[in-house]
């Protein structure tokens, strides 16, 4: 009778322990499942993210720097379907002349000697170029360690740059071929730009000019007159005058003098020879007087 009871004892315990089992492998079976989902819905997100972003992007092998798969908006940019992608490389998507340079800057990334790599050219499928920067980041997907690219499209961006250096070009031109000297001060009085004319009329290098304040070409007599002249000028106000310039070589010359201060805080300035033109007026004015007293 003992023993039935002590059979029965661990029966009942046998199965305590096998209920216990069951329901911890239920506990198991729900935490994995639940994990399943998060991760599925993680997945979801992310694979949004990457089809829907503005920028284009690419994983490519490290090795053989074949592509492994890319976003809507790089095969679009490219031109390439999602099957057409993955059967070309790093190379295919470059003009041969810059793959040095690209690859260069590849390695770079790789290698975290570069963040960014800036103004990369891409070709198209249609062999049509434009220009990138990328920036990229290791990740292992299947035990496989690929490059991630984000591509930024800076086509407008270079374009734009591209047409501002040329009307600074033709500006400068315009201004180098300018009849009167042309310059801008900085807030201090110093010459920070100015054309050949400058030079020629006050007779110093384009170097000692970026070292010369303007108060330096007023003869020593009237310093302090050039001294408040600029602080009006740099108040705001416009300035138009006649005024004696002193050159390199202490000789003076007398100038017409049109300034002003732009939103920047500095000043810009053209300057006239008027030494002719004086030394006519003073000759008319002579003449006049002698044929007054004549008359």
């Amino acid at each position: 009778m003992k023993e039935d009871n002590n059979s029965k004892g661990q029966l009942t315990k046998m199965l305590e322990n096998a209920r216990q089992q069951i329901n911890k492998l239920k506990d198991s079976v729900s935490q994995c499942k639940q994990t399943n989902k998060t991760l599925k819905e993680s997945g979801q997100i992310f694979r949004a993210i990457f089809e829907n972003a503005s920028d284009g992007i690419l994983l490519a092998d490290i090795e053989s720097k074949k592509f492994f798969m890319g976003n809507k908006q790089i095969c679009k940019a490219l031109g390439y379907g999602p099957e057409e992608l993955i059967n070309i490389g790093v190379k295919d998507i470059h003009p041969e002349k810059d793959l040095p340079y690209v690859l260069d800057q590849f390695e770079k990334l790789i290698q975290n000697e570069i963040m960014v790599a800036k103004d990369i050219p891409v070709k198209k499928s249609d062999g049509s170029i434009y220009y990138v920067d990328v920036g990229a980041f290791p990740i292992t997907l299947r035990d496989k360690t690929y490059m991630v690219g984000i591509f930024r499209d800076i086509t407008d961006r270079k374009r734009v740059e591209n047409e501002l250096r040329e009307s600074e070009k033709r500006y400068r031109q315009l201004i180098e071929q300018a009849g009167d000297g042309i310059f801008l001060l900085d807030k201090e009085g110093r010459f920070d730009l100015a054309n050949s004319k400058v030079s020629e009329m006050l007779g110093y290098t384009e170097d000692e000019l970026h070292r010369l304040n303007i108060i330096d070409t007023y003869p020593d007599e009237l310093k302090d007159i050039g001294r408040k002249r600029l602080a009006s000028i740099q108040s705001g106000k416009s300035l138009m005058f006649e005024r004696p310039m002193k050159r390199k070589d202490g000789s003076v010359f007398l100038a017409e003098a049109n300034t002003t201060r732009i939103e920047d805080g500095r000043t810009q300035g053209i300057i006239h020879d008027i030494t002719e033109r004086k030394q006519v007026e003073e000759a008319l004015k002579k003449s006049e007087e002698r044929y007054r007293t004549i008359f």
